[in-house]
């Protein structure tokens, strides 16, 4: 991976056992251990948010679920519950945008950002070179990670031996690289990230917040700029991990 500067996964400091099968991978896949880097994970279910955090999230979906549900005097256990989640998802947000923060201080010219659950199509880095020599000159943020299907501590991941047409190409860029369709959620798992893609999402965070789940707010900043971009070659997928934020869930939508 001679063009990618780091592959950062984040992480849990409670989670080691994701942590240790993250490096089994990559070492599977040859990728350079010196370009490997550990992100500590924010803790949603510990930290502290001071208010200028807080603040970023005034306007979040879920804030005003949470809202109703207390307005509509939701018993105390599963409010508890609905407020760890939120909590949960506010910590990944976090996580990913100090990572990004990361990379303008570091001037990474290309990174690439895993969650710690994260599964490699077998030649990873051989692809992954490839691919950043075919990106689109106006490409920030890249998928290269999906699951056939995912929504909240439901995962089905992708079935790399599955040689059928993809279905989740809107159009097709070149060789490498397509635009999603709009129905389709990469949610966070693995993408590659330029420098000017970093800088212009910390920008923009910094000037609406967030509004969604960490995923959410990646897709709807893409498809408005029209650089919804994915890999046609699914490289990574979810592992054999239950979700930590939906993980003891109830139910429902935050």
């Amino acid at each position: 991976m001679e063009k990618i500067a780091n592959l950062y996964f984040i992480n849990l400091d409670r989670c080691p056992e994701r942590q240790e099968n993250f490096l089994k991978q990559c070492m599977k896949q040859n990728i350079p251990f010196d370009k490997i880097q550990k992100f500590q994970a924010i803790d949603g279910k510990t930290f502290y948010f001071p208010d200028e955090m807080i603040n970023m999230f005034k306007d979040c979906d879920y804030f005003r679920t949470l809202k109703t549900y207390r307005e509509n005097n939701m018993d105390e256990k599963t409010y508890k519950i609905a407020l760890e989640t939120a909590r949960k998802i506010m910590g990944n947000q976090l996580s990913h945008f100090n990572v990004l923060n990361d990379i303008i201080n570091n001037g990474y010219k290309y990174s690439i950002i895993c969650q710690d659950d994260a599964r490699f199509n077998d030649g990873f880095t051989e692809y992954i070179d490839k691919l950043v020599e075919n990106l689109p000159e106006n490409a920030e943020l890249i998928t290269i990670g999906l699951n056939k299907y995912a929504d909240g501590s439901a995962v089905t991941p992708w079935d790399f031996t599955d040689t059928s047409p993809n279905d989740f190409e809107e159009e097709v860029v070149n060789d490498y690289v397509c635009k999603l369709k709009d129905t389709v959620n990469p949610c966070s798992l693995a993408y590659i990230v330029t420098l000017e893609g970093a800088t212009n999402m910390v920008k923009h965070f910094l000037t609406v917040g967030f509004l969604k789940a960490t995923d959410e707010n990646f897709n709807e900043y893409l498809k408005f700029k029209d650089i919804f971009y994915c890999c046609r070659k699914v490289m990574v997928t979810s592992g054999d991990f239950e979700s930590d934020i939906f993980s003891g869930c109830i139910d429902y939508q935050v």
